[in-house]
C-alpha cells in the first residue's frame, strides 16, 4: 500500500444529528471579570481620548490656528446647548416634585438645597418618620379569642358551635360524626 491508499482510507467521522451541541454559558464570576475589566478600558479610552483633544488643541494653538479650534469649540459648545437645558429642566421639576413631598412647615427650611440626592434622602426620612402606625382595630378571628380551640369550647360553647355550623366546608362535612 502507498501513502496515499493509506490517506484515502483514513476518513473523517461523520457527525450525526443526534449528537447535542453544548450550549455555550459564562460563569456569572467570570462574567464579572470581563465587565469590570471592560468598564476599565473605556475609562482609559475616554482620558486618551480627552489627552489627545487636549493635545490636538494646543497644536492648533502652537500653529496659529485659532480662529479654526474657536469655530469647533463654538460647534461642540452648540451641540451640547439643548443637552444642558433638558438636564436642566428636569433638575428643576425633579426639585419642585420633591418639595412638594415635604410637610408645608419643611419647605421653606429645605428649599435651598441644591443637590438632588441630599433632598431626597431628606424626603425618604421625613416621609418615613410621619407615616402613620398600622392598626388593626378587629377582633382576633382565631379560636373566638381564645389561645386554643380546646379553651374556646369549654369556655363558650354556644360561639364554639356557631363558628363551627358557619365553618362547615366540604371538609367539615365529610369528617363530620
Amino acid at each position: 500500500m502507498s501513502k496515499s491508499e493509506v490517506v484515502a482510507d483514513v476518513k473523517e467521522p461523520e457527525v450525526g444529528q443526534d449528537v447535542k451541541q453544548e450550549v455555550d454559558s459564562v460563569p456569572y464570576v467570570r462574567f464579572q471579570e470581563v465587565n469590570k475589566k471592560m468598564r476599565s478600558l473605556e475609562a482609559k479610552l475616554d482620558k486618551v481620548e480627552k489627552m489627545d483633544k487636549q493635545r490636538s488643541e494646543d497644536q492648533m494653538i502652537a500653529e496659529g490656528k485659532k480662529d479654526e479650534l474657536i469655530a469647533q469649540l463654538r460647534t461642540d459648545l452648540e451641540d451640547a446647548t439643548p443637552y444642558k437645558e433638558k438636564l436642566e429642566a428636569y433638575m428643576a421639576t425633579r426639585r419642585e416634585t420633591l418639595i412638594e413631598k415635604l410637610p408645608e412647615d419643611k419647605r421653606d427650611k429645605f428649599q435651598n438645597v441644591q443637590d438632588l440626592k441630599t433632598l431626597e434622602d431628606i424626603v425618604t426620612e421625613l416621609s418615613s418618620v410621619h407615616a402613620p402606625p398600622i392598626v388593626s382595630n378587629q377582633s382576633p378571628q382565631q379560636f373566638g379569642g381564645f389561645s386554643s380551640l380546646a379553651e374556646y369550647a369549654v369556655k363558650d360553647p354556644e360561639g364554639y358551635a356557631k363558628e363551627r355550623e358557619v365553618k362547615s366546608g366540604v371538609w367539615n362535612k365529610l369528617f363530620a360524626t
